[in-house]
């Protein structure tokens, strides 16, 4: 099965608070944070050896470098996929239809966000991929 897990609030503690703070007011710490985040979720809990791991992220793209670094020194051999576009997370449609179109090209069978408003999305745009809520916040 191939299994897709969102960066932010799933595989690395950070919170969409602050990344939005961060994103707000860029300095020079933003790399050396970036790099201090510890991972939040094994993504090996979820799978079986015949089992392949993604990740896909909608980090903007000047965090693209540490956010592939960061990868490989916590999840090496998961590969990380990140959006076409720097979305905003005040723009969840965009931000699913884009993850889906990663989703399809990498045959995902199963997704795992921590963003209701993604999952959400996500559901009413493709019922073929199974999408799953992990921690964020319940909204209703």
């Amino acid at each position: 099965m191939k299994i897709g897990f969102d960066l932010d609030g799933v595989l690395c503690d950070i919170s969409i608070t602050e990344l939005d703070l961060l994103h707000r007011h860029q300095d020079k710490n933003d790399l050396l944070y970036y790099m201090e985040r510890k991972p939040l979720l094994s993504p090996y809990m979820f799978m079986t050896e015949s089992d392949e791991a993604f990740c896909i992220t909608s980090r903007v793209r000047k965090y693209h470098e540490i956010t592939t670094r960061w990868m490989h020194k916590y999840l090496p051999g998961i590969p990380v996929y990140f959006l076409r576009k720097d979305l905003s997370y005040t723009n969840p449609e965009a931000v699913a239809k884009d993850k889906i179109r990663i989703m399809k090209d990498l045959g995902i069978e199963v997704y795992i966000d921590d963003s209701y408003h993604f999952i959400k999305n996500m559901r009413e745009i493709e019922p073929n991929i199974k999408f799953i809520q992990y921690g964020g916040r319940i909204e209703v």
